[in-house]
């Protein structure tokens, strides 16, 4: 399932955003660390306390977004399947900022959100106080830019 996820996602930036391969954090014994394991379980809460449904983490997905020169997305983002939801089987959570963890993001897969980068761009646009419609990849990819350019 991941690997399709990734397949998908590779294929709709287009050049425009760079993703490194799905990965998980490992022990040498193969095995989640204890800081990945707890960093799954606090977006795992995040994402029962704000979308009231069950989750069961599929993957991690390590990103780095940039547009117009500018990287404006340095982090991992986990996917996490969802049980009981009336909209989404799937959300897309990590802590922001990645550099300084302080706040869980889970954004559901519901149109016009259809990958990672998505969910990542929609926070960032969100955040920056954007109201344009983003229904689109060339759209969203317009407003991030627009974003950068202000700084």
């Amino acid at each position: 399932m991941i690997a399709n996820l990734f397949a998908k996602l590779s294929s709709w930036m287009g050049g425009r955003a760079r993703v490194s391969a799905p990965a998980t954090a490992a022990t040498s014994s193969g095995k989640p660390s204890s800081t990945a394991a707890s960093l799954v379980m606090t977006l795992q809460d995040a994402i029962r306390r704000i979308h009231k449904c069950e989750c069961t983490h599929a993957g991690t997905l390590p990103m780095t977004l940039d547009t117009a020169g500018k990287i404006v997305f340095l982090g991992k983002v986990e996917v996490f399947s969802l049980k009981g939801h009336p909209k989404a089987k799937r959300c897309y959570a990590w802590m922001h900022p990645p550099s300084r963890p302080t706040q869980a993001k889970a954004v559901l897969e519901v149109p016009p959100i259809d990958s990672p980068r998505k969910a990542v761009y929609s926070v960032i646009l969100r955040e920056a106080g954007s109201a344009e419609d983003l229904s689109t990849s060339s759209q969203f990819v317009e407003a991030v830019k627009s974003i950068v350019k202000r700084g």
